[in-house]
């Protein structure tokens, strides 16, 4: 007893709207594949993303299907054009390539729509004690001024970014 996963999908906008799950020994396929009015493809809950022999992603409500390339892409995930789609994988990646130095450390932010990595400089143990120093630059901060300061980000161009509670 197989259990499958399907995706209904609008024929017209190739929006995903549904994903099914079928069990083999139950299914009638005659009248599940007769449905003309919407286009049904199987997904794989265990596809490893961006791999073309999985459809590249695993279907999911809200995303698109493409048919040139048989692929699932993920609902758009960005703010604004933050994140651009990548046509080898299918995957939403971020505008702007990730840092050489210290890659590790960067995290994409779709809000400020660049990679920023979390720096307390007060923080004992921390950057301010790393060999790491020698690598990047930190510009100084005026965090007494701030109102509900609850931390700090910096861009890989060394651009402050305070993050404040509205």
């Amino acid at each position: 007893m197989a259990i499958r996963h399907f995706a209904k999908i609008d024929k017209e906008t190739n929006q995903v709207l549904k994903v099914t799950i079928k069990n083999d020994s139950k299914t009638n396929w005659n009248a599940f594949e007769s449905d003309t009015d919407y286009i049904w493809k199987e997904t794989f809950p265990d596809a490893e993303p961006g791999i073309a022999s999985y459809r590249y992603n695993y279907a999911g409500v809200g995303g698109t299907y493409y048919a040139d390339a048989d692929a699932f892409i993920p609902e758009y995930p960005g703010i604004g054009t933050s994140r651009v789609l990548n046509t080898t994988t299918y995957q939403w990646d971020p505008s702007a390539p990730r840092p050489t130095t210290l890659p590790n450390l960067y995290e994409w932010n779709d809000e400020y729509c660049q990679w920023l990595t979390m720096i307390s400089p007060g923080n004992a143990g921390g950057f301010e004690n790393s060999d790491l120093l020698s690598e990047i630059t930190l510009p100084g901060n005026d965090i007494d001024n701030m109102n509900k300061y609850i931390g700090e980000q910096y861009a890989p161009d060394g651009t402050f970014v305070k993050l404040v509670i509205d």
